[in-house]
């Protein structure tokens, strides 16, 4: 007679702290991402990556969680391409500076106003505004900090002025300041 045994495997205890070998696969699957990266070669102008840096960061991610398998052991091709081809840069102009259009307020033509750059004022010279004729400027508490740290006081506000540029009518309101004129 022949007894069998049967063998019962022992039970393994689980580690002590899963999360250990966790962070371990995961920073072998950083090393492996990253020596991935490092086979890329791409040139691309700055503007350029900018605008598409969305797509950059979707591929990427796709490539991390696994949605798109990539195989670059056997690829001989990936060290001789880039991704998009690079063009000449556009050359650098010059700063232009300020720019004057012509305009009418009035009946008075202006050849040489300067362009309204975003300012949230329209600061006018009192000899332009006496030369309106529009009667005496009602006075102001308002205060003005200049560009070089001074604070002017203005004269008086005027709104709603209609300033006519080729054939566009447009309303603005000015800030009258006493200061120096030059054509």
């Amino acid at each position: 007679m022949k007894i069998t045994q049967k063998l019962v495997p022992i039970p393994r205890p689980l580690p002590p702290f899963p999360q250990r070998l966790v962070k371990r696969t995961k920073e072998s699957k950083y090393r492996r991402f990253i020596s991935m990266l490092k086979q890329f070669s791409i040139n691309v102008p700055l503007i350029e990556a900018l605008e598409q840096m969305l797509g950059y960061a979707k591929f990427m991610n796709d490539m991390v969680t696994k949605k798109r398998v990539m195989s670059f052991e056997d690829d001989d091709r990936l060290q001789h391409c880039s991704a998009i081809a690079t063009r000449s840069l556009v050359q650098k102009k010059k700063d232009p500076s300020t720019f004057n259009i012509p305009c009418t307020i009035g009946l008075l033509h202006f050849a040489k106003a300067l362009c309204d750059l975003g300012a949230s004022i329209n600061p006018m010279p009192l000899s332009i505004y006496k030369k309106l004729g529009l009667g005496d400027p009602k006075p102001t508490a308002m205060r003005l900090l200049m560009a070089d740290r001074t604070v002017k006081r203005p004269i008086s506000v005027f709104h709603d002025v209609l300033v006519k540029v080729e054939s566009f009518i447009f309303s603005a309101d000015f800030v009258i300041l006493d200061c120096e004129v030059d054509f």
